[in-house]
């Protein structure tokens, strides 16, 4: 939802040019690259459980930083890296955590029938948010649009907190004795 308004906000509300768009979403990959280069590290002092309910709160908290913006151009682009940098380091931690410990506890014979399944389920919201994106924005304006998803975007880390994933310090031999 956020991504079908985003681009809009930046250019038609903020008036950023596409080199000005570019160099925002190129810093604010940065923080993707640092949460895969340091998701081990994280997962060892925090345990797999918290790794994954932080990193995904920490992915819906950056998109708060979008709506967010105020003041000069420049406090502006600063906020939008900002919220590049953790929302993309918040993700790219709880992929790489989430994605191991299904690929864990999932057979060898049923990896392809597991990743297709949640690719299926994952990727068909993706037009829905689309078009809900457009609507809110359309009706309630850009920024409306961006806050909705924003705290959509924050309260998803709730499934996993709700979970007996959040319990988890590492990867389980017999996931059923580590949830009792």
């Amino acid at each position: 939802m956020v991504d079908s308004v985003y681009i809009l906000y930046v250019t038609r509300s903020l008036g950023f040019q596409p080199q000005i768009v570019g160099v925002i979403l190129a810093t604010g990959a940065f923080g993707a690259v640092l949460g895969a280069l340091l998701t081990k590290r994280i997962e060892r002092r925090l345990g797999l459980g918290p790794t994954i309910v932080g990193a995904a709160s920490l992915w819906g908290l950056g998109y708060l930083f979008i709506p967010l913006t105020f003041g000069s151009k420049e406090m502006t682009v600063l906020l939008l890296i900002v919220a590049g940098i953790i929302s993309g380091f918040g993700e790219s931690v709880h992929q790489i955590t989430q994605i191991t410990l299904r690929q864990t506890l999932v057979p060898d014979r049923l990896q392809g029938r597991m990743t297709a399944s949640f690719r299926f389920i994952i990727w068909s919201t993706v037009p829905i948010g689309g078009i809900v994106g457009g609507i809110l924005g359309e009706t309630l304006g850009l920024r409306a649009a961006l806050w909705v998803g924003a705290v959509g975007n924050l309260l998803a880390f709730l499934w996993v907190f709700c979970s007996p994933v959040r319990k988890l310090r590492e990867l389980p031999n017999n996931i059923i004795a580590e949830w009792k």
